[in-house]
This record gives C-alpha cells, structure tokens and sequence, in this order.
C-alpha cells in the first residue's frame, strides 16, 4: 500500500519533472528516500536542510544524494509551516560559482 505525504504538497510540474527526468532507479530511490524523510522529519541528519540564498532565499534546499537535491518552499497552512512544492535539482544547480559547500573535499 502506498504512503500519503502529510506535510508535501506535490506541484504538477514536480511530478512531471520526476517522471521525465532522466534518472536512473538508485536516484529515483535516493530522491523517494529523501521526500519520504523530509515527510517525516525534515531534521533529519542525511537531508542536511539548509535555506537557500541570493535569488533562491524563501527556497529550501534537502539532499537526496551528493549530487541530488530536492528543493521545496515552505506555506504557512493552519497556523504551522508545511513543505510545500519540491522540485528536484543537482548540487551544481544551487551552488553560486566558486563556492562548494562544506561537505565535498576540494583537496
């Protein structure tokens, strides 16, 4: 029996993003993964949440994978905030030119 999100609201364009995107089952797993988590306990150790900034600030950014991240807004909804329209991206997407975040090694 499949799950119900409870705090995820998924935008039409996410789930056509997540069928025609061309990801292999380990990131189509890492990504199910990462909602389910996000779903459940957005603190979560693995997703590293974090807000976006510059021209993505009101973004939030939770990996799936070193390289997979899943991008959501927060609404307000009944007095608490909910995770709002993920959108799925790669590390490269979010990272200002230059700058690599403090989990990779550049050494």
């Amino acid at each position: 029996m499949a799950k119900t999100c409870r705090s995820l609201d998924f935008t039409e364009t996410f789930l056509e993003t997540f069928v025609s995107k061309d990801l292999t089952a380990a990131d189509s797993s890492a990504i199910l993964k990462a909602l389910r988590l996000l779903d459940e306990d957005e603190r979560h150790r693995s997703l590293r949440v974090h807000e976006l900034e510059r021209d993505r600030q009101g973004s939030w950014s939770a990996s799936a994978s070193t390289t997979l991240r899943v991008t959501f807004e927060r609404l307000k909804e009944a007095g608490r905030d909910c995770s709002r329209a993920p959108s799925i991206t790669t590390a490269d997407d979010l990272e200002p030119p230059g700058l690599s975040p403090p989990w990779r090694d550049s050494t």
